[in-house]
């Protein structure tokens, strides 16, 4: 799978390859345009000036006003390096080293009409003169002489190079105006590709902590507030919106795995969790630590004669009564059906007989619609009280459950504190 990162630089390259050749092409096209346009404004030049000097010295000419006009021609055509005419048997040169390139001349000897040849000495533009000759029953046009010039290639050179110059500067301006645009896209993007890989990073991290952020939109705001485009903020946000689903789902399945979902009590996987820990701090603080085992009476009664349904309803209302009468640092766990365990760390267990019998107290006030009252009954133990040393937590949960079984037998709806 490509990464966006290359796919950009390997199309950058190739559209900048492609407009270089692009450029080089139409140079091309452009240079053979402008040597054609050129070849034809000299056709047009050496046309008109021999048309004129033809009707001139068709005229009246001597080879003083020959040599003078030659002389002006070449003045006023810039670009000319030498000029020929053939006036009958007659050759003329101008300058007049010129008969050193007789030779050259002879390629306009047999043309008929204008025409151009490249030569290693320059352009060579010939031009046949014609007259007009009449008799009794035609007109016959006849050749009289030839105008030639040769005109130097260091003029096209010039303006083809001066103009590919000029294009050349322009395309050095555009590409460096291209690649800075180019390069503060790809620094832009690459920042933000940054800014996503260092979020993702971040979550990561964040996934590996033992305690997970309860709003992880603050927490990664710092690089929410990092994107320049839109799309990577949208990417940026619906992240946010999955870790925070991923944060809930983990919070509700840790909730679940240490609580019963019915009375919203600690369950028996969260008691061996915090037996270690709780052991240990008693064990080395020496304070004291109570507990009491709760069971609700005839409740076996309450589904047989109500339904399961009216016995959940007690249970759940058992929970809440739980725990809204201990204190927060208390646990109290589902032990079993309607088994209860509340453990009281740094209280001795007189204590906890106060609070038990308030738990009871409201528990028997809640009318469940079955026409009796439902109560409980409860054995309480504690360390040091009634044990000399806490080596583990089923040394005082036995204490209690004996006692809760002696409750049972004396006639249930009472607390037990020794045996």
């Amino acid at each position: 799978m490509e990464s966006i990162r290359k796919f950009l630089i390997k199309h950058i390259v190739l559209l900048f390859v492609l407009a270089v050749g692009s450029v080089i092409i139409l140079s091309f096209v452009s240079v053979t345009n402008l040597n054609s346009l050129y070849e034809r404004h000299l056709r047009y030049i050496t046309t008109l000036a021999g048309k004129n000097l033809h009707y001139v010295f068709s005229i009246y000419y001597n080879d003083v006003l020959v040599s003078q006009s030659l002389k002006t021609l070449k003045e006023e055509i810039e670009s000319a390096e030498l000029i020929y005419l053939k006036l009958g048997p007659r050759e003329y040169f101008y300058p007049e080293n010129g008969r050193n390139y007789q030779g050259l001349f002879k390629l306009c000897k047999e043309v008929s009409s204008e025409e151009v040849f490249h030569t290693e000495e320059g352009i060579l533009v010939c031009y046949p003169l014609y007259g007009e000759f009449a008799s009794q029953f035609i007109t016959e046009n006849r050749k009289e002489g030839l105008f030639a010039v040769l005109y130097s290639k260091k003029t096209i050179d010039s303006i083809i190079i001066q103009w590919l110059f000029q294009n050349i500067v322009l395309f050095i301006i555009f590409a460096l105006l291209g690649g800075f645009l180019f390069f503060d896209m790809l620094v832009r993007i690459n920042g933000n590709f940054n800014t996503l890989n260092s979020m993702i990073a971040y979550i990561e991290n964040l996934l590996k902590r033992e305690k997970l952020p309860s709003d992880p939109k603050s927490a990664m705001k710092q690089f929410l507030d990092r994107f320049s485009f839109k799309e990577f903020g949208h990417a940026g946000r619906l992240i946010v919106k999955l870790i925070s689903r991923v944060i809930k789902l983990t919070e509700e399945l840790q909730r679940q795995a240490i609580k019963d979902f019915l009375t919203n009590l600690y369950n028996r996987n969260y008691l061996n969790q915090f037996v270690t820990k709780i052991l240990g701090i008693v064990q080395r603080q020496k304070f004291p630590l109570s507990i009491a085992m709760l069971d609700i009476d005839d409740f076996k009664l309450v589904n047989d004669e109500f339904g399961h349904l009216k016995g959940d309803e007690v249970l759940k209302s058992w929970g809440k009564v739980i725990l809204s009468s201990i204190r927060s640092s208390d646990i109290a766990v589902r032990y079993g059906g309607e088994e209860v365990l509340l453990i009281f760390p740094n209280t001795k267990k007189e204590a906890v007989s106060y609070i038990v019998d308030r738990i009871k107290k409201k528990f028997s006030e809640i009318d469940f619609g079955i026409g009796k009252k439902i109560t409980f009954s409860a054995g309480v133990a504690g360390f040091p009280e009634d044990i000399p040393e806490l080596k583990s937590l089923d040394d005082l949960i036995e204490i209690a459950d004996r006692r809760l079984y002696i409750a049972k037998r004396s006639g249930k709806n009472r607390i037990v504190l020794e045996d």
